[in-house]
């Protein structure tokens, strides 16, 4: 049952982000001046992830990306099947090929969003894999949905998490 929930809420997302509507952000207001704040809240360290229930979830284990989903299929997202991601609690991440062996490294935030506009932002030292999803998650499974941000709102990733590295990549570690 959750994974057709899941299913149903990743196909109206991906239909969304296809559509042409253009939304209409409403208008700022006047800006009024008021005395500043202090800010009393500690400083968080660099590359710290604020833990809530999304981001304890992605740092608990690893993300295998089951099915890549996409209007036109290019190399680039086609190629993501089968790997698996590894979030770590500092802001690092990794995206794993099935041999176990790193495809690309960098950074990763998570901005929550209103409803289902959650995102993870991805920041690889090698810009050109630099990415934006909007997620959609529960505690097993998440669907990663394309955004306007780096031009990829037809691409959707289906992804299951697993508790330890998969067999292929085990195998190929004791080669």
């Amino acid at each position: 049952m959750r994974i057709e929930v899941l299913l149903i809420s990743a196909a109206v997302l991906f239909f969304t982000a296809c559509s042409n509507d253009k939304k209409v952000e409403p208008a700022v207001g006047p800006l009024t001046a008021t005395a500043p704040t202090a800010d009393l809240s500690p400083a968080l360290p660099p590359g710290y992830i604020e833990m809530n229930d999304i981001t304890r979830n992605l740092i608990d284990g690893f993300w295998h990306i089951q099915q890549v989903f996409e209007r036109v299929p290019t190399s680039r997202y086609q190629a993501q099947k089968g790997r698996y991601y590894k979030f770590a609690e500092n802001g690092d991440y990794a995206l794993f090929n099935p041999d176990g062996k790193v495809f690309h490294l960098g950074k990763w935030r998570y901005k929550p969003g209103d409803g289902d506009r959650n995102y993870i932002s991805i920041d690889a030292k090698d810009t050109q894999y630099n990415n934006q999803w909007k997620v959609i998650m529960s505690k097993d499974d998440a669907v990663f949905v394309g955004t306007q941000t780096f031009n990829n709102p037809g691409v959707q990733q289906r992804l299951e998490k697993i508790t330890s590295l998969p067999a292929s990549a085990i195998e190929a570690q004791k080669e």
